[in-house]
């Protein structure tokens, strides 16, 4: 995973706003300590934060909670039958406490049909509740929708734009 991203920044294949790696296992997860300081070295290398998740009752917890505190993210342990897609889900929480976002994101990306796409995305909040505010989820749309690329090309702010 780590390779992944190394491989998209490099390439400039990436938003550069953040990066998280996802760390399952059964709790047989063979990791040294050369293992432990070459993820760490990675991880403030890349600015990645890793969560990891200690799968099923018997998983040792040893290996992925170390990997998350030592790397700026949160370990989970997930009983036998726990909700697995709402344990990981929990990550986006990570993310939005202390930094609401006011302000459009806009995400460049290729569609099935091969051409580029450029979404002009926010996050909404609730903020209805005495606990602080929460996530509901964020909405895009594609600004190709609106005006065509070639058009959107001749706009002054254009350079300006494309590297939001």
């Amino acid at each position: 995973a780590i390779e992944v991203i190394r491989a998209s920044v490099e390439a400039g294949a990436t938003s550069m706003c953040q990066k998280a790696i996802m760390f399952l296992t059964d709790g047989a997860a063979p990791f040294g300590e050369e293992d432990f300081a070459n993820v760490k070295r990675q991880s403030i290398k890349y600015d990645i934060v890793i969560f990891s998740y200690a799968i099923g009752d018997g998983a040792d917890h040893a290996v992925p909670k170390r990997l998350a505190c030592e790397n700026r993210g949160i370990f989970y342990p997930v009983e036998d039958g726990g909700n697995l897609g709402q344990v990981m889900s929990e990550y986006y929480n990570y993310f939005i406490q202390g930094q609401e976002i006011c302000t459009t994101t806009f995400v460049r990306y290729t569609a099935v049909q091969g051409h580029q796409l450029y979404g002009a995305c926010m996050p909404m909040y609730d903020r209805s509740g005495d606990s602080g505010t929460s996530l509901l989820g964020v909405s895009c749309l594609d600004i190709n929708l609106i005006a065509s690329l070639s058009d959107l090309k001749q706009q002054a702010g254009w350079e300006h734009f494309k590297c939001q």
